[in-house]
């Protein structure tokens, strides 16, 4: 059987973020008299990480701007990748950075929510723990910079299969690395290490598959790790009540077919779904039917043998979005196929350089589209200086292995320091258990398709995130900058840039793909 997250339609935001953090700071909250050093532990790092930075990225902490280096990153000989990287401040010599880079499920203070991203094989992999949940990477309770103004961090890591040669790094308070290439041997030395890998008792590996949705009018897919679902919607496919399929249909489930050949899965799972229209038994009727006729339809259309099918009908037992507006229940009447996704082409070698083409923040940084957003009219600005706000996008990057991160910024243009609070938080954070940058979209403008940022199948969105209670201030032409993770088609070249703004969203067009 396979297995989905429940999936929610498009447009349909979480109710409220209450008092969650605005995604533009994170840190460690408390009182700061009772903070201790980081510890890395005695030793030296690997002579490989001290020849400079592979790349570097800026971080926003709640004591202010800061950069994060990747020193090293190598595997080991007992299975497992080792990373070195550098936190450095920019403003302040006594930093605060708590849980800037600590998974949300961890309890604790550590670099635990820094991982790596394998997107061919659609997995997340996060740091080794012991079996009492010790992290092996740098901890502390919390933390601050010491008088220098950096730190160096270390993690340990499962290692992805040996055909991986590159992958991006991810933090949650920065723009992702990109293309990093997995070097032979570790990035530092076991001593220097807060726990020994070859000693520790450790717990078996966390390693999440990754998730994604694409929504469009016709058809909208959904990605889980191996796992492909393909949902249609019934009105295209069906006329009202009917189960006959329509002139569209062909078109439609001609493409599906496609998909399955290039799939591996030789059973494939079709299941119908309705509205509450209708009386419970009219609709599981009516959804079995509707799942029978698209089974037959692709029997006739897939050319690759020995391939199964079964058809179901749910009627309106699982719907996707409340059946209480019109939008909802479009979104409830479809047929859903699953499958085993096809595998895409892995890259035979990383990079020639490192990173190469990836966003690196620079001053001034590139701008490739820009927006001043207005409020609409008759609207009460929870910020009233929001309009002076602007939106730069500054790179659509998509990496040797397919993966798409969006970089952009917001600078205040006005004479007056903005105090952002929660409620421009809400506008940013659609779908996910943390106030961030997920309800940011990338759109496919010829096809109308809706990409939403990657998450893990723990909720978790791999985007900029924040977990701090109160309101974040923009000094005049201060800028905050945020990264996004996403999977899009790889003949797809242009996207538009969709970033929610009160109830709507402000649309930063034809970006090129690059």
């Amino acid at each position: 059987m396979k297995r989905f997250l429940p999936f929610r339609g498009a447009g349909i935001r979480a109710a409220a973020v209450g008092t969650a953090a605005v995604v533009l700071a994170a840190g460690c909250s408390g009182d700061g008299g009772n903070e201790r050093e980081p510890k890395p532990g005695p030793g030296s790092p690997n002579p490989s990480s001290t020849a400079g930075p592979l790349q570097v990225q800026r971080v926003e902490l709640q004591s202010g701007p800061a950069r994060l280096e990747l020193l090293a990153l190598g595997r080991t000989d007992g299975g497992r990748v080792t990373a070195h990287f550098r936190l450095v401040s920019e403003t302040r010599p006594q930093g605060y950075f708590g849980s800037s880079f600590t998974y949300l499920d961890d309890k604790g203070f550590d670099i635990g929510g820094i991982s790596l991203v394998d997107a061919v094989g659609n997995k997340l992999y996060f740091p080794l723990r012991t079996t009492t949940g010790e992290c092996l990477c740098t901890t502390f309770e919390p933390g601050r910079l010491p008088e220098s103004g950096s730190v160096d961090l270390y993690a340990v890591y499962p290692a992805p299969p040996d055909e991986v040669k590159s992958v991006t790094v991810r933090a949650p308070l920065t723009t992702p690395f990109h293309d990093v290439a997995l070097a032979s041997g570790p990035a530092v030395e076991a001593s220097a290490l807060p726990v020994d890998p070859a000693t520790a008792d450790l717990a078996a590996p966390v390693i999440r598959p990754l998730v994604s949705h694409a929504e469009g009018l016709e058809q909208s897919t959904d990605e889980e790790g191996e796992d492909k679902r393909v949902r249609i919607s019934a009105d295209v496919l069906f006329a009202v009540d009917k189960a006959d399929l329509g002139p569209a249909a062909q078109r439609i489930l001609k493409n599906v077919a496609g998909q399955i050949d290039a799939s591996s899965d030789d059973v494939v799972e079709v299941d119908g779904h309705t509205d509450d229209t209708g009386t419970p038994q009219h609709n599981q009727d009516l959804s079995r039917r509707r799942a029978e006729a698209v089974v037959k339809a692709l029997e006739g259309l897939v050319t690759r043998t020995g391939v199964k099918f079964q058809a179901r009908g749910h009627g309106e037992t699982d719907p996707v979005a409340p059946n209480g507006s019109a939008e909802g229940r479009r979104l409830n009447r479809r047929v859903a196929v699953a499958f085993l996704r096809p595998a895409p082409a892995r890259p035979s070698a990383p990079p020639a350089a490192p990173g190469s083409g990836a966003f690196q923040e620079s001053s001034p940084p590139p701008v490739v589209g820009t927006l001043r957003p207005k409020a609409p009219a008759g609207a009460v600005a929870p910020v009233p200086e929001v309009e002076t706000l602007q939106y730069d996008v500054n790179a659509v990057h998509r990496d040797s292995a397919g993966l798409v991160s969006l970089v952009w910024s917001v600078t205040n243009k006005g004479s007056g320091e903005i105090n952002l609070n929660a409620s421009f938080s809400a506008w940013l954070t659609d779908r996910y258990k943390i106030v961030s940058t997920s309800g940011v979209s990338l759109v496919d403008p010829a096809a109308k398709v809706r990409y939403g940022p990657l998450r893990d199948d723990a909720g978790v969105c791999l985007c900029f995130q924040g977990n701090l209670s109160g309101n974040y201030s923009l000094a005049p032409g201060e800028k905050v900058t945020y990264g996004s993770l996403y999977k899009l088609p790889a003949d797809l070249e242009t996207v538009d840039v969709e970033i929610p703004f009160y109830s709507s969203a402000s649309t930063i067009e034809n970006l090129r793909v690059d």
